[in-house]
């Protein structure tokens, strides 16, 4: 019987990532001049490529690598990544300004739970005491960061809850250690829990 040859580490991260999302065929859209219509791209870039070149011009509105991106895709009029539903513009102008209003990407794989940058899913907030992380079930027990059901866009959100949990949860595990007043099973919380758990129990529907 042949045997299988055993992959590499970096062979099985790709062979991961690449099965990580269906095989659709995704694309987004980027609009990189929201504030401004695609005429009025036009126009700018219009009068711009009067005394310089398109390169040059676009980084007038864009960051230079976005720029010098923009201006080889229009120079090599690569079609498939400009949306011509935008306005139908003639011209190197006109197409530059249809790309900035109407970039394509497709997207047909992630880069793989090694570069995810977070989780979903866990313990449900309606299980868990706001003011102190607490298990609404479980004396003793707190929560934080992403074992709870939390998420939100990249841009420092995830990483504020997971501060801000952490502190919460942290202090409040060590006055409960402590015996200090105010710590969950003083606040009463286990018979809310009870109630919560029946309700819980009562409907079918998963946790994301």
């Amino acid at each position: 019987m042949k045997k299988k040859k055993k992959r590499s580490q970096d062979e099985q991260k790709k062979h991961r990532s690449s099965e990580d999302v269906p095989r659709h065929q995704y694309r987004i859209r980027i609009d990189f001049l929201p504030e401004y219509p695609v005429e009025k791209i036009a126009s700018l870039l219009a009068g711009s490529l009067e005394r310089v070149d398109l390169e040059e011009a676009l980084s007038w509105l864009l960051n230079d690598r976005i720029a010098a991106a923009a201006a080889a895709i229009v120079r090599n009029a690569s079609g498939g990544q400009i949306d011509s539903r935008s306005a139908g513009l003639s011209g190197e102008a006109g197409r530059a300004a249809e790309l900035l209003k109407g970039f394509q990407v497709k997207i047909d794989h992630t880069k793989g739970w090694n570069d995810a940058q977070v989780t979903r899913g866990g313990i449900r907030l309606s299980e868990i005491d706001p003011a102190s992380m607490a298990s609404l079930f479980q004396p003793g027990l707190y929560f934080c960061g992403e074992v709870v059901d939390v998420d939100g866009p990249c841009g420092g959100y995830n990483l504020q809850w997971a501060w801000s949990s952490g502190y919460l949860s942290g202090v409040s595990a060590a006055e409960f250690a402590a015996g200090k007043p105010g710590r969950p099973e003083e606040q009463n919380y286990t018979d809310k829990g009870r109630h919560d758990r029946a309700q819980n129990q009562s409907d079918p529907s998963p946790s994301r």
